[in-house]
Order: structure tokens, then C-alpha cells, then sequence
């Protein structure tokens, strides 16, 4: 807008005034005025402000675009230009050098139009329009850059929602398991050294190591359920907005055109005190209805009585101005500022059009000339779109915000869901097995010592390996081994006085790293949890086969006991509801169920071409099997 502002006053003054070879300078220079501003709109302030080389340079260029053609066009070149300068000074600059220098732009620009002969009226409208065009190039361009960063900045926010959960999660299982694991370790320690010399106190320490691990356990549960649950944090979203500094802005835009309204009547009238009373009074009712209209909307409430008050106002800039003139100009521009503040949808256009053409009208039966019409149109519909810009990117604002706040309650439910399954799969083995050792230990101090003996110290290291796996549930960082659950699956198991089968395929087959295998060891891990708990087993077979380009983990044992004693049934819970996402999450699949004779039976198969995917399991929203894409 302000581009075609200057190329057709430039055209209607050298129509005027001089030969056409000017014109096509003045094109020249204008167009390389705007591609400079331009520049700094598409590629200015961001999160990082430039180098201080840059800011020189740019301020630097401009300044001459701004002086220099004073030099060549005289009294005929538009003010705009400095304000150009002040905007970006207000942009590259910090306060409070920026204001400073803002002010040293407009006290300039009018002592050169002073110094060119200009009146004190026309010297006034400079440095109005120097200030006006300035900070609405500084607001529209910070206001734009804002949503532009609110969006880039939507994948940090969602990752920082997440940490916070995992921070959260991490505080809540020190808290409930690092004290329940310490005691184990220092209870199982003191039994294997009270072991050789008393024997009932060191059973007495095993029955102390199972009821603490069993409290453990239940605890376990309860930050699962707690997780799966509703956050108690409550976002606040929309905080962002940015809508004080857009009325900030058209406060001052309304304050400088009302003190230009009351300058221009006192001129125009000679000096009638009469008519400068007059329009002080009418500008501040205008004023008043303009920045109600602003702070209402802005504050995403319909103005009530709008109809009234924008009658009104319509009222009070057009009936001076068919009587005035030229010399009520200046008020009428924020007439279609209003307009699209007040009104919606296409109605807003359609009255922005209208308050356009009306504007003409008494242009042209005054006869001001084709400069005056001209002036009036662009100025018009120039000051409207910046008044309407000032209302809808704050309005875009929020709206990005609200998105972004949505996004990171997306992200933490999903760490959220993240961690309850690790914790309810990654901790419920250790501790099950923690409880069967010291069982088992408790029933071998007195028959078999020395196996006692190895049992208990074996619950110090366990009680130490839960205490890590915590850890890296809550971190993230977890790396889980097919091998490495075999063998925990193996000690487990023999521990509750099972025969255990394990047959796994060579490292050529399933490589150790490879997020198949991280998978599988999951599965592997919640099913002997679950065979310790549902299970009196006597055999167990764990096999992994892969054929046909996929992967195939079965886990069988017997001794499953009934439902009725257990209160729930095997193949029920959030274990497998676990282990079907997991399996999913890498195109696989998973089964599991009783075959009516005591036995139970799970099976997972997964492709091995995930291994050429992401090389992770999805942890990300946007990689999140739940429907979080929409």
C-alpha cells in the first residue's frame, strides 16, 4: 500500500511539475527503497538478531534512500521514507537507542521540509507521517515475525511439555521406589552376613525383602494408573498474545491523527478558536469511539451496540468532512480502520469498499484536484489494513499459541502413556523376581545354606539393576537386549522352580541393537512377569526363530493357575495392551491365550524390515501410533 502510495503521488507531482525522464528515476528509486524495507520484512528480526555488521549496513543504505533523493526531487519527494528508517531503527535497534533515534528521524525530516520552505502545517504532517509510518512498519513487522516464530518454535514446546513429564515421572519413582530399593539392597546384604551365624534373623530379613518388594509393586501400579490419568497441571493457553503492543500502536496512529485533524482546522480556518473547539471536541469523540471499538475486539468481544457506534463514529468523520473538506481529511482515514474492526466476514469488505467510495464523493464535488483524490483513496484503504493488520495478527497469535499449547498437552500425554508402559513393563520383572528370590531364599536358609546364600546376594544386585531401570525409564533411556532378558528370564523362572528352555537365533540373524531385538526383550520381560505372577510353572520354553523376513518370539509355560484364585485372568491387562502397541508401532503383531490344559501360550512377530525404519521405537508425537496427527 505504501508503495503505491508513493509511485502515484510521484506520478501526479511529475505530471505537474517536470519532464518524464524524472518519473522514470523516481520509479528507479522508489522500487529500490521498498525492495530494501521489503527485505527486511521477509528476512528480519527473529529469535537471533543480526550481526551488527548487518544492522550498519542496512541502517546505513536506507538512510541514503532517504536523503538523498531530497538532493534531486526537492519539496516533491513523499515523507515516507524516513518513516521506512524509523521502523527499522525500531526493529535493529534496542531501546532505549531505538526511541532516540526514532526521534532524531522525525526531528530531522521536519527540519529539512522546514528548511525547504514547507509550512508549519505541512511540516507537522511529516513528522506525523514519519512517526505513523514508522511504528506501523516496526508493529506489523514484530507482530508477523512473532506468529513466525510462535509456529517454528511448536516442535520445542511440545518437546519441553514432554521433558517436564519425564522430570515429573522421574522425581515420582525416586521418591517411591529409591527408598523401597535401597532397603532391599542394605536388608539383603545384612542377611547374607547373618546367614552363617543366625539363621532365623536373616529369614526374618527375607520375609522383610518380599513385603517390601511387594509394597514396591503395588506402588508400581499406582504411579501407572496415575499417569494414565488426567494431568493435574492445567495449561493456561493463549497467554501469548501480543494484542497490548496492537493497541499500543493504534492509540498512537488515532492520538497522531486527531493532533493533525486539530492542526489542519486551525489553519484552514485562520484561526477560528470557534473551530478548533469544535474539532477538538468531534476528534475526541471519534478518538474515544476508535480505540473502544480496538480494546474491545482486541480483547476477542464484539463491541456492544457496534451498529451504534459505528454509526456514529461514520457519522462524525463524514458529515465535517462534506462540509470541510480537505481540511477534515485526516479523521476520515480511520473510518475503514472501524469498519473492518466492527464488522465480519464479507460484510467487512463489502462496508470497507463502500466507506471508500463515500470518502470520494465529496472529493469530487469539491474539486481539490486529482492529487487530493488520488491521496484520499490510498491513504484510506492504507490506514484501514494497517489498523486491521493490528487486530488480526494478535489475533493469529493466540490462535498459534493455543495450537502450540495443544500440541504440548498432546506430547506430554503421550511421554506420559510413554512411561507408564516402560514403568509397568520395564519394573514389574524385577520386582516379581526380587519377591520369588527371597521366597526361595527364605525356604533354603535352613535346607540348602549355601544356594541361600547366593540367592541373597544375588537380590542385592537385582534391587541395584531396578534402581538403574528406573532411572532410564524416566530419562529415556533405556536399552534393552534380547540376550540380556534371556538370561534374567532364565534366573528368574528357575528361581520360582521351573525348567526353562531358551533357544535364540545367532547375532547374524537378530542383531543386538537393532529395534527388533528391543522390542522382543520387552515382550520377553512382561511375559515371565506374567508367568510369575499367574503361573506355579514347571516347564517354560522361550524360543525366537526367524524366518520369512520376520521375527518370531514364542513363550510357553504350564501351571497356570485359575482365575478364580488370581482374580484375574493371564491374558488380560495392561501388560499385553502394552506389548500390542509396542509390536504395532513396528508393523508387527502379538497373540496370547490359554490351551485348556494349564497352559499359556504368546507368540510376537514382528518384520525384520523395521530394522531399516527409523532405527527406534516411536517416541515422538508426530511418530506417535495414536491418533495425534489431526
Amino acid at each position: 500500500m505504501y508503495l503505491v502510495l508513493m509511485l502515484q503521488t510521484r506520478l501526479v507531482k511529475q505530471a505537474e511539475t517536470g519532464p518524464s525522464h524524472m518519473l522514470l528515476s523516481a520509479t528507479i528509486v522508489i522500487t529500490g527503497i521498498f525492495a530494501v524495507q521489503w527485505l527486511l520484512v521477509l528476512y528480519g528480526p527473529r529469535s537471533q538478531r543480526p550481526r551488527r555488521w548487518v544492522i550498519w549496513t542496512h541502517l546505513t543504505t536506507q538512510t541514503a534512500l532517504a536523503l538523498l533523493p531530497l538532493a534531486v526531487f526537492g519539496t516533491d519527494w513523499y515523507p515516507v521514507v524516513g518513516g521506512f528508517l524509523a521502523g527499522s531503527m525500531l526493529l535493529l535497534l534496542r531501546p532505549p537507542l531505538s526511541w532516540f533515534m526514532v526521534a532524531g528521524v522525525a526531528a530531522g525530516e521536519g527540519l529539512l521540509r522546514y528548511y525547504q520552505g514547507w509550512s508549519a502545517v505541512d511540516v507537522s504532517f511529516c513528522v506525523m507521517a514519519t512517526v505513523n509510518v514508522g511504528i506501523s512498519m516496526y508493529a506489523i513487522t514484530r507482530l508477523s515475525g512473532f506468529v513466525r516464530e510462535l509456529h517454528a518454535t511448536r516442535a520445542q514446546f511440545a518437546a519441553a511439555a514432554a521433558a517436564r513429564e519425564r522430570l515429573e515421572a522421574a522425581g515420582s519413582l525416586r521418591a517411591v521406589l529409591g527408598a523401597a530399593l535401597t532397603r532391599i539392597e542394605e536388608v539383603s546384604r545384612r542377611a547374607r552376613d547373618r546367614l552363617p551365624v543366625d539363621a532365623p534373623a536373616a529369614r526374618d530379613d527375607m520375609d522383610e525383602v518380599a513385603r517390601t518388594a511387594r509394597r514396591a509393586a503395588t506402588d508400581v501400579r499406582s504411579i501407572v494408573g496415575a499417569l494414565q490419568g488426567p494431568s493435574r497441571r492445567r495449561e493456561r493457553p493463549g497467554r501469548v498474545t501480543q494484542s497490548r503492543l496492537a493497541w499500543t500502536i493504534i492509540l498512537i496512529l488515532t492520538a497522531g491523527f486527531a493532533w493533525q485533524q486539530v492542526i489542519y482546522v486551525y489553519a484552514g480556518t485562520d484561526g477560528s478558536w470557534r473551530a478548533t473547539a469544535g474539532a477538538v471536541a468531534v476528534t475526541a469523540a471519534i478518538s474515544a469511539l476508535v480505540l473502544r471499538h480496538s480494546s474491545t475486539v482486541l480483547r476477542r468481544r464484539r463491541p456492544r451496540g457496534s451498529a451504534w457506534t459505528l454509526s456514529a463514529q461514520i457519522l462524525l468523520v463524514f458529515v465535517p468532512y462534506a462540509i470541510l473538506g480537505q481540511e477534515w481529511a485526516t479523521m476520515a482515514c480511520l473510518a475503514t480502520g472501524s469498519v473492518l474492526l466492527v464488522s465480519r466476514g464479507r460484510w467487512a469488505w463489502i462496508l470497507f469498499s463502500l466507506t471508500i467510495v463515500a470518502w470520494c464523493v465529496p472529493a469530487l464535488w469539491a474539486s481539490h484536484g486529482t492529487l487530493f483524490y488520488l491521496y484520499t483513496s490510498a491513504i484510506s484503504v492504507q490506514i484501514g489494513v494497517v489498523v486491521y493488520a493490528l487486530y488480526r495478527l494478535p489475533m493469529l497469535a493466540r490462535e498459534v499459541d493455543v495450537a502450540r499449547e495443544r500440541l504440548a498437552r498432546m506430547a506430554a500425554l503421550h511421554e506420559r502413556l510413554r512411561i507408564s508402559r516402560d514403568v509397568h513393563d520395564l519394573l514389574g520383572l524385577g520386582l516379581s523376581t526380587i519377591t520369588v528370590k527371597a521366597e526361595l531364599a527364605r525356604r533354603l536358609v535352613t535346607s540348602d545354606p549355601s544356594r541361600a546364600a547366593a540367592e541373597i546376594g544375588e537380590l542385592a544386585d537385582l534391587a541395584e539393576r531396578s534402581r538403574a531401570e528406573a532411572r532410564a525409564v524416566a530419562e529415556d533411556d533405556r536399552a534393552l537386549s534380547l540376550r540380556d532378558e534371556a538370561v534374567s528370564a532364565r534366573a528368574a523362572l528357575s528361581a520360582a522352580g521351573a525348567d526353562v528352555h531358551v533357544d535364540l537365533p545367532d547375532d547374524a540373524e537378530l542383531p543386538p541393537s537393532s529395534p527388533v531385538d528391543g522390542v522382543l526383550a520387552a515382550v520377553l520381560r512382561e511375559s515371565v512377569t506374567n508367568v510369575l505372577r499367574h503361573a506355579h510353572p514347571e516347564h517354560c520354553a522361550v524360543t525366537v526363530t526367524v524366518d520369512g523376513g520376520a521375527v518370531r518370539l514364542t513363550v510357553h509355560n504350564d501351571g497356570v493357575i485359575p482365575p478364580s484364585f488370581t482374580g484375574s485372568d493371564p491374558g488380560t491387562g495392561k501388560g499385553l495392551s502394552n506389548l500390542t502397541a509396542r509390536t504395532g508401532a513396528l508393523g508387527g503383531s502379538l497373540s496370547a491365550g490359554t490351551d485348556g490344559k494349564g497352559g499359556f501360550t504368546l507368540v510376537a512377530e514382528v518384520p525384520l524390515a523395521a530394522d531399516s525404519g527409523t532405527g527406534e521405537e516411536p517416541r515422538h508425537m508426530t511418530d506417535s501410533p495414536l491418533p495425534f496427527r489431526a
